[in-house]
This record gives structure tokens, C-alpha cells and sequence, in this order.
């Protein structure tokens, strides 16, 4: 639509020349009009308060029929576009109709009437240019719905996502658990009885050594087999223990910690994580642990949330800590709230902290460490 309103507007301009009074004794006052009234548009229409600026110009419109009879149709057609842009399609006929009256008040008086041809041109450019506008403006519509359904659908599709590793996490950490369940009730009850059935076996080998050869024999065969089916057993007590179960219990007992947090508390907690590419150190751990409980406790008690985002998004080199939440926020961040203890804890791993807060924005604390950070690393 731009494009035809810029078009409208040099031929408006090129419209009086052919014009006898153009050409007569006042052609300087009205080429300086003419000149004035499209910068008057054009800058006008790179202002902020556009519908202000477009009434003015409807009014610059009418003292132009005051001053020039002889009105550019074209500009009607402008100022219609540029009218429906702005307002709705009854406001838009309201205006234009209210500008007739007006003009039609102002040829009456000048005891001048355009001829009928011009009057059926002005309408029908009035018209053309109307229906135009009201294409452009449905057109505007339903790219914004689309761009808003784009949106909202790659908002749903990275939710659906982060949902879907999230599954898979917990999946995985259930698995892990109850392979380390496994295993341990197997190093408890069949690995112990093996243990002691190898260690009975070999004491009754040696009471029967000198006594009883042929049995000492044969308990010294079945010693050697029960310590081969030990020696499986630990074996395949090694294999279901999981390699990596750190790696995923500090997840673990972050959500327990939430669970517990939500169950006392009406906020609700969203904790994600990606994939755990490396297993944190206990220092690691322990420092992350103590800032979610710390983050979660100032939540609840100052800054009046209902809602928590933690997020724990692991790379290559470093592991980040990200907690928000959407509460009252603060201009003037405090240093106690654990906030100079956090620092220092950090600082000590190699990491660092980033806290923002704003009135009314909530809180943000986002903690960076360093792969293999360590308080002992020197």
C-alpha cells in the first residue's frame, strides 16, 4: 500500500498544472500550498500519533478546498487509505462523510460546484481507493494471525521438546535406579551367601583333610566352583551397576528436593535439564543444591511467586544454572539473602554469578562453573 500511496501523491501534485489559475498571478502561493501540503503529508506519516496527524490533515484538506477549489481527487484517495489504516471502516466513512458535508459547505458559500463528472471521479477514486485499504488491512490481519500461529506453534513444538528430554531423563534415572536397586540387593543377599558359603566350605575342607581325603576332595572342588559362581555373581553385580548413576543422582535429587518444596509450598516448579554430558563434583553438587534451596526460599518468602523456572543446561566446558521466577522483583539488590555467601562459593570453583532483578520483572540468578571445578584445584 505504500507504494500507491507515494504513487497518489506525485500524481496529485502534477494534477494542477494543467489548471488556468495554476499558471495565473497567484502561482506562487499556490505551488508553496501544494509543496507544504504533501511534506505536511510525508512527514506526517513518520510520527508517532498517526491519527492525530491524519485528522490535521483532513482539516489542511478542507482549508485546501477553501483556498483551491479545484481539490486534488487523488489526495482523497490518499487520505482514504491513510484513514483506513488507522481507524475502523465505520470511523473512516464517518470522516469522509463528514468531510463532504464540509465541503459541500464551502462550495456553497464560494457559490462554486464542481461539474458531475468531477463528483463521479472524486467518488469512484474515493471508492477504489477505500476498497484497496480494506483489502491491505485484511491482508495485515491475517499475516499477523498467521505470524502469531507460527509463533505459537515453535513456542508448543520447543515445550513439547524440552518435555520430551525431560521424559526421557526421568526415564533413564528410573532405569538406572532400579538397576542399582538390583544390584545391590543382589551384593546383599546372594553375594553374601556365596561369601559364606565359600568361607564355611574352606574351613571344612581343612577339618577333613587328614580324616576324610576322599570329602576333603570333593569339598575342595566345590569350594573352587561356589568362588567361580562368587566371582560371577560380583561380575554381573558390576555390569547392572550403572557407570554414570552420579552423574544422574544429583538430577535425581533435585527432583525430590522440588517434590518436596511444591508439596509445602503454592508455587509451582518447572526444572529442566539437557543431557548430562559429565558428572559434576560433589563441591559442584553440594554449591548447586544449596542455590536452588536458597533460590526457592527467597522466592517463597519475598518475592511473592507463583512460579519458578531452574534450568540446568550442561556443555562441553561448562555447566549453567539458571533459576527465575515471576515474582515482584527489586530495584536494589540486597547483598545478604545468601547472595554474598553464593558468590563466594562459586568464586572458589572457578565459576561466577549473574543476578538481575527489576520492579515488577522478578528475580534471575545464573551460576557458571567450570567443567571439573573443584575447591582442591589449587
Amino acid at each position: 500500500m505504500k507504494v500507491i500511496k507515494y504513487i497518489l501523491l506525485i500524481l496529485s501534485m502534477g494534477q494542477f498544472f494543467p489548471l488556468e489559475s495554476f499558471w495565473q498571478s497567484n502561482f506562487f502561493w499556490f505551488f508553496i500550498w501544494i509543496i507544504c501540503f504533501h511534506l505536511g503529508w510525508f512527514y506526517m506519516e513518520c510520527l508517532q500519533y498517526k491519527q492525530i496527524n491524519s485528522v490535521v490533515l483532513c482539516l489542511l484538506a478542507l482549508i485546501n478546498i477553501w483556498l483551491l477549489p479545484s481539490f486534488p481527487y487523488l489526495m482523497l484517495g490518499l487520505l482514504t487509505i491513510e484513514l483506513r489504516e488507522l481507524f475502523s471502516r465505520k470511523k473512516t466513512v464517518l470522516i469522509l462523510s463528514l468531510m463532504a458535508i464540509v465541503s459541500g459547505f464551502i462550495w456553497s458559500t464560494l457559490t462554486i460546484w464542481p461539474q458531475v463528472d468531477y463528483l463521479m471521479f472524486t467518488v469512484s477514486i474515493v471508492i477504489i481507493c477505500g476498497y484497496l485499504a480494506e483489502q491491505a488491512t485484511r491482508l495485515e490481519v491475517q499475516e499477523t494471525s498467521l505470524y502469531e500461529f507460527r509463533t505459537q506453534a515453535d513456542e508448543q513444538e520447543e515445550r513439547l521438546i524440552e518435555q520430551k528430554a525431560q521424559m526421557i531423563a526421568m526415564e533413564e534415572i528410573h532405569t538406572l535406579n532400579e538397576r542399582n536397586r538390583i544390584s545391590r540387593d543382589l551384593h546383599d543377599t546372594v553375594g553374601h551367601t556365596l561369601s559364606t558359603i565359600v568361607i564355611q566350605l574352606a574351613a571344612i575342607e581343612k577339618l577333613t583333610e587328614e580324616k576324610m581325603p576322599q570329602a576333603s576332595a570333593m569339598l575342595k572342588q566345590l569350594h573352587h566352583f561356589t568362588k567361580e559362581g562368587l566371582s560371577d555373581v560380583r561380575q554381573v553385580i558390576h555390569q547392572l551397576k550403572p557407570k554414570h548413576y552420579q552423574k544422574f543422582a544429583f538430577i535425581e535429587q533435585v527432583h525430590h528436593f522440588i517434590s518436596d518444596f511444591e508439596h509445602n509450598s503454592p508455587i509451582k516448579v518447572y526444572f529442566n535439564n539437557n543431557q548430562l554430558l559429565w558428572s559434576l563434583s560433589p563441591e559442584q553438587e553440594l554449591l548447586f543444591m544449596r542455590a536452588i534451596q536458597e533460590f526457592l526460599s527467597n522466592s517463597s518468602k519475598h518475592s511473592q511467586a507463583d512460579e519458578v523456572r531452574i534450568q540446568c543446561h550442561f556443555t562441553d566446558s561448562t555447566v549453567i544454572l539458571t533459576m527465575m521466577d515471576n515474582g515482584k522483583g527489586t530495584d536494589t539488590i540486597k547483598p545478604q539473602m545468601g547472595i554474598t555467601g553464593m558468590k563466594e562459593r562459586t568464586k572458589l570453583l572457578g565459576g561466577k554469578v549473574q543476578i538481575q532483578s527489576a520492579l515488577n520483572k522478578g528475580f534471575k540468578v545464573r551460576i557458571v562453573l567450570p567443567k571439573g571445578g573443584s575447591s582442591y584445584d589449587g
